[in-house]
């Protein structure tokens, strides 16, 4: 309805910007908010692993939902794990803002979303190599990042939207950046 247009407009908006230090500090140092505006999918059926669900339709529960996190607009090539010129400056400031002293000791999972095109598996394994690709640039910016980032790969299993628009499957792709507890 309008409030899943309304978020998606607010998405789009925060996507088509550069990020901000400040605004990834914000993100990863603040509570997790218990208001959601959007109507969320069903969230069970799947592992929190991400494996499918028995109907491959039903997202898999996030087992981070309560860790503070912020998804990141990184763009690849289509299929491939080299990342868009646009998005090189996003990197630029993740990596900046994740060896802030405010994150001295701090883990970070980051975590490669798909749209739900393709097959299942193959969506798996693109965005465990997505994640794992931005880990390393991450670690080439920022050396002191190493052994502080570990990567997983949701594939498809936990869109933001549950569309099938063009608009709905940019938003879907995504880095997401979790706080580790």
């Amino acid at each position: 309805g309008w409030m899943n247009e309304l978020a998606m407009d607010l998405d789009s908006e925060m996507a088509s910007q550069p990020l901000q230090v400040a605004q990834v500090t914000r993100a990863l140092t603040l509570p997790k908010r218990a208001f959601h505006i959007v109507d969320k999918p069903n969230t069970g059926g799947g592992s929190p692993g991400g494996a499918p669900s028995s109907n491959n339709t039903a997202p898999a529960t996030n087992p981070y939902a309560n860790n503070p996190s912020i998804n990141v607009r990184i763009n690849f090539k289509y299929d491939s794990t080299d990342v868009e010129y646009q998005s090189q400056s996003n990197l630029q400031v993740l990596a900046d803002a994740l060896s802030q002293s405010t994150f001295n000791g701090k883990q970070f999972i980051l975590i490669g979303h798909t749209d739900v095109r393709g097959d299942w598996s193959y969506n798996q394994g693109l965005s465990e190599q997505r994640a794992a690709a931005v880990q390393s640039r991450l670690m080439s910016l920022r050396p002191e990042l190493r052994g502080r980032l570990r990567t997983e790969g949701a594939g498809e299993s936990r869109p933001l939207y549950k569309g099938q628009s063009e608009r709905e499957h940019g938003l879907n792709r995504r880095l997401e950046v979790v706080v580790a507890s």
